[in-house]
C-alpha cells in the first residue's frame, strides 16, 4: 500500500509543472498611491471609467507606471475623463477629456518584479498643494511603452479621476 501510495504521490508531483506568467499584447499598468491607498491597475483591467481615487490637500502622490524595461512613459493630466477615444498604433483608449494641459514623463526603469507585467517600473511623486479648493477634480492617465504583437507599442493605460478633499 505504501509503495502505491508514495507512486501516485511521485506521479502527481512530476506531473505539475510552474505556472508561467503570460504577457500579452498591450499589457501596461498605472496606479497612485495617496497614503496607504493605492488606486488603479498593476499591468491589466483597462476600462473607459475612470478609478475614483480621493485625495487630501495636502498631500504626497505616488504614480507608479508599469510597461517595458528601460522604455519611456508619459503621464497625461486634464480635467476630466469622459472620451473613450480609439488612436490608431495605440492599445487601449484615450480616456481623458480635452484639453491635455500636463504631460510629464519618464523611463520604466526600474526591474518589476510582478511576474504578470511587461517587466519594468517608472516611479514618480508630487504634492498636491494645500491651496487647491475642496471637491476639485483632475484627471490622470498615463501612456507606457509595451509589448505588442510586432515589438515594441504604446499603450493607454486606465484612467484615474482624483477629487480633493
Amino acid at each position: 500500500m505504501k509503495t502505491i501510495v508514495g507512486s501516485l504521490f511521485a506521479a502527481v508531483i512530476l506531473s505539475v509543472t510552474p505556472a508561467t506568467a503570460q504577457i500579452r499584447p498591450g499589457d501596461a499598468g498605472f496606479q497612485m498611491k495617496v497614503g496607504s491607498v493605492t488606486t488603479g491597475t498593476l499591468c491589466r483591467g483597462f476600462q473607459c471609467t475612470p478609478y475614483q481615487a480621493s485625495a487630501a490637500r495636502p498631500s504626497t502622490v505616488e504614480l507608479f507606471v508599469r510597461g517595458a524595461k528601460n522604455q519611456p512613459f508619459v503621464v497625461m493630466f486634464a480635467a476630466g475623463a469622459q472620451n473613450c477615444l480609439t488612436v490608431p498604433g495605440f492599445y487601449h483608449s484615450l480616456i481623458l477629456s480635452f484639453p491635455i494641459p500636463v504631460v510629464i514623463g519618464g523611463v520604466m526603469s526600474q526591474q518589476d518584479f510582478i511576474r504578470a507585467c511587461p517587466g519594468g517600473i517608472g516611479t514618480l511623486k508630487f504634492t498636491i498643494p494645500a491651496n487647491l479648493p475642496a471637491k476639485a477634480q483632475f484627471s490622470m492617465q498615463a501612456v507606457a511603452t509595451s509589448f505588442g504583437t510586432n515589438g515594441l507599442a504604446p499603450a493607454f493605460t486606465a484612467a484615474i479621476l482624483v477629487t480633493l478633499t
